[in-house]
Order: structure tokens, then sequence, then C-alpha cells
């Protein structure tokens, strides 16, 4: 979860896995989870990656900063902060979005810097249990540069909307992020829907996209109750997941076998991007800056 506060002003060998417990492989068919063995391509759905080094770098990052930042600037009350995390202060300090720091000041790097950041503890914990269950596992199917330029970008997307709806809050946290996976996800099964080969492959992943895409569902609805819980900032999901969409139909276009078809979604999400970020997002936000000013 986004957590805000108000505030005054490429492993290159493709590797074989097999599958045995859905808990461990989130969107997999029941009773199949991913065993170190390899296989062949007849037996197995094909995975780019065998450990999803993205997911577990930044989550080692983003846990070693909640353990420094509350032995560094102390916990807060539990009526300041029930996340049992630092003051509000102190993650504004250290890079949390900040939408009169980032018009003002031109700190442009607070676009990035608060997926680093948690609220506290029980914030971080919620976080890492989608990006390490979920996120992990996308990433090992889509390699880790595509997954990271999703990641990244996604969570820039979910800063740029907070700051325009919520401009007078903080809030860190990487759920926007973990949406915007979501999202991209949501469109490569949208892209891959009207794939015609029907090789072994083909049809695994097939039947491991309508397994995630049941896994999707549950999750984006947790996240959207959560959405509604006080200083739980919703627009930063809303805007990861959007940007999440369009990414993945910028990126997952080519798997479409019909031409026409791919470069309708290339062009359709090429246009919805830039119209969202240029009209909805950058304008309110030179607006804000005039404003201000």
């Amino acid at each position: 979860m986004e957590f805000m506060k108000a505030k005054e002003i490429d492993d290159e060998s493709t590797i074989a896995t097999e599958y045995t417990d859905m808990e461990s492989c989130p969107g997999v068919a029941p009773n199949k989870s991913p065993s170190s063995k390899v296989v062949g391509e007849d037996e197995a759905y094909l995975l780019k990656h065998k450990y999803a080094y993205g997911s577990i770098a930044f989550s080692a990052i983003q846990t070693f900063i909640v353990i420094s930042l509350a032995a560094g600037c102390h916990v807060a009350p539990l009526d300041i902060n029930p996340m049992l995390g630092p003051y509000p202060d102190a993650l504004d300090r250290f890079g949390a979005k900040n939408a009169v720091m980032i018009v003002d000041q031109g700190q442009r790097w607070r676009l990035l810097t608060p997926i680093l950041l948690h609220a506290g503890f029980f914030h971080l914990l919620c976080n890492l249990t989608v990006q390490l269950e979920v996120g992990s596992f996308f990433e090992r199917e889509w390699g880790t540069p595509t997954w990271f330029l999703i990641y990244t970008t996604g969570s820039m997307g979910a800063t740029l909307l907070s700051a325009c709806v919520h401009p007078n809050t903080i809030s860190v946290g990487s759920s926007g992020a973990a949406m915007s996976l979501l999202g991209a996800k949501c469109s490569e099964v949208l892209c891959k829907a009207r794939e015609e080969s029907m090789s072994v492959q083909d049809k695994l992943g097939r039947e491991v996209r309508k397994q995630q895409i049941k896994g999707i569902l549950c999750h984006l609805s947790l996240i959207t109750l959560c959405s509604f819980v006080p200083l739980v900032d919703w627009s930063s999901h809303l805007g990861g997941f959007i940007s999440g969409i369009f990414l993945g139909l910028l990126l997952f276009f080519i798997f479409d076998q019909t031409k026409i078809m791919a470069r309708a979604l290339r062009f359709f999400g090429i246009f919805l991007l830039v119209n969202v970020y240029l009209h909805n997002i950058a304008i309110p936000v030179w607006a804000f800056d005039g404003s201000t000013g």
C-alpha cells in the first residue's frame, strides 16, 4: 500500500521450470510449484530467469532503508505513524513524494525515490508480500530488463498522479510500482490473446495466463479495498496501474501474430501514454508550478 501523511505546505539462458505447488508460484495452475529441476520444453513452461534478481534486490534495499531509518531517526508513536516507522519529517527528508519540492525546487528524483521508502514495518510487509509473491514471478517470465522498466517507469507514473491529486501530502511506498506490474500483465494477456501458434509453449503459456488473471483480480480487489483506508494514497495505486497498462501495450504488442493488430496496439499504447502524461499529469503540474510562483 502507498502510505501518505499530511504535510503543511539477464540472465541470458532460458530456464525450464516444473511446477508442483501453486503457493510458490502465484498465477500458475493449482498443485504446481517451481522446483530446481531443469526439464525439457515439452514438460514445462519456460522462464527467462531462474531467480528474480530485481525483485530480491529492491526488497533487500527497501528493508535495509526501513531498518536504518527506524534505528537512526527513531520510531514515531503509533498515534503519529501507525505503521511502526519513523516520523513523517524523516521520510520527507530522505525522498518521499512532495509535490512542492518536485515542482518548486526541481527535485525530480523524488518521482522515483518513494518506492525505496516505506512508512514502517507493517507497510513494508504488505508491499513485499505482493512484490515477492507476484512481481518476482513476472520478472522471471519477462526478464529483469523488462521488469525493471515497468517497475521504475510505473512508479514514476504513480508518483506523478499522486502529486497532482494530493499536492499537499507526502507519500512513500512501492505499491504504485507493484500496481504497474499488474497493469502490464493485463496488457500482456490482451496482446497474447490473439496468438494463433499452437506450440507446446504457447499452450502452456495460455494456461498460465488464465490462472494469472484470477490472481491479478484477487490482488486488485484487495488493493482497491485497502485504497480507501485512511492515510493510504489511492491515487498512487491508480497511477501505477494505468501506467502499467500503457507500458504493457507498448512492450508486449509484438507477441500478436497479426501485423495490423500489432501496429494498432502499438499506436494505441503510444497515443494513450502521451495523452495521459501530457494532458492529465504534465499540464496540471505545470499549472501548479505557475500558481505557486
